[in-house]
């Protein structure tokens, strides 16, 4: 790996995921990201770059649902077209979910997380890692309950 750090881009998976992204405009590689851990066809083993990537699509739908970190990593202009799509109150909300359920799964699964076992390895970042994790994770539920009421 050449890019390596606890913040969720900090990977060349996800790096790959995000150029691919702001090339494409499209959610659906939103969908795609989760959907490789919690879909139908998903293997008892989540593979480490599923999890990066789904950690990536994750920390995106916050900034695009409003629960962006403190310094997002992708400038809001660059977001507009997807944006545009996730107009709905109840796409987002579908989503939000669909994130929260990947993101839990990789931290509660951490027998089979690959991402978990290869953080496990380096504790000196790991606790930022999973803080980092819960931080965008507590932004995600937050936006999800303000649109469910």
């Amino acid at each position: 790996m050449k890019i390596w750090g606890y913040v969720s881009f900090e990977n060349d998976d996800a790096a790959r995921w995000l150029e691919n992204l702001l090339a494409k405009q499209e959610i659906s590689l939103l969908y795609e990201a989760f959907d490789n851990l919690i879909g139908e066809n998903t293997a008892a083993h989540l593979k480490i770059k599923e999890c990066f990537v789904a950690i990536a699509a994750a920390e995106i739908l916050a900034q695009l649902v409003g629960q962006p970190t403190i310094q997002p990593v992708v400038a809001p202009g660059k977001l507009k077209q997807l944006a545009a799509v996730l107009t709905y109150d109840q796409c987002k909300l579908r989503m939000i979910r669909l994130a929260i359920k990947s993101t839990e799964k990789i931290l509660t699964e951490k027998e089979n997380s690959g991402i978990c076992q290869v953080w496990g390895k380096d504790e000196s970042d790991s606790a930022l890692w999973l803080a980092a994790v819960n931080n965008m994770l507590a932004r995600l539920k937050k936006a999800e309950h303000d649109l469910s009421f």
